[in-house]
């Protein structure tokens, strides 16, 4: 289940740190296990919390403007369940 993304600005074309909360996330070892949906990069090695609540160690990256909920968008899978 995912419960926050921070921060909620995210400027284009700038590599932006982010901290995703939420529940489900061991196991995400990759930045491919996240996805905001076409036109947005995600960069980075995932760190998340020995809890599985927390990802820290990714960055975002988009081009023009996004005008939709990127928290809305965001997928994440794992071993642990759908985040």
């Amino acid at each position: 289940t995912l419960a926050s993304l921070e921060p909620s600005q995210i400027d284009p074309e700038t590599p932006t740190p982010i901290v995703i909360t939420g529940t489900n996330f061991l196991g995400v070892g990759s930045a491919s296990q996240v996805s905001f949906g076409p036109g947005i990069t995600v960069s980075g090695v995932p760190e998340v919390n020995a809890r599985g609540t927390v990802i820290t160690g990714l960055s975002v990256t988009f081009s023009g403007d996004i005008t939709e909920d990127l928290l809305a968008n965001l997928t994440i899978t794992s071993p642990d369940g759908l985040g």
